[in-house]
């Protein structure tokens, strides 16, 4: 069983992993939650790619290597 909630990106930030990197990547964080709060152990994932993150008790996640300048889909569920 999967519960709906809420998926917030908090903060969008794309950071270049170095100056030289013709293919610059960045992270992606933000937080995830539902009525009650912060949701700890959501799974949040980059659509369209393999990258996953896992919320912190404090519903935060980063989802590291994202390609910089280019928009995503990102979805969060956790099971139970």
């Amino acid at each position: 069983m999967f519960t709906a909630f809420c998926l917030c990106v908090c903060m969008l930030a794309i950071f270049p992993a170095s100056d030289g990197d013709a293919r610059a990547t960045g992270n992606i964080s933000g937080v995830v939650f539902d009525e009650r709060g912060p949701v700890a152990g959501a799974r949040v994932r980059m659509q369209g790619t393999e990258k996953v993150a896992v919320t912190d008790k404090a519903g935060r996640f980063v989802l590291k290597g994202a390609p910089a300048g280019n928009a995503f889909n990102i979805s969060a569920w956790k099971e139970g």
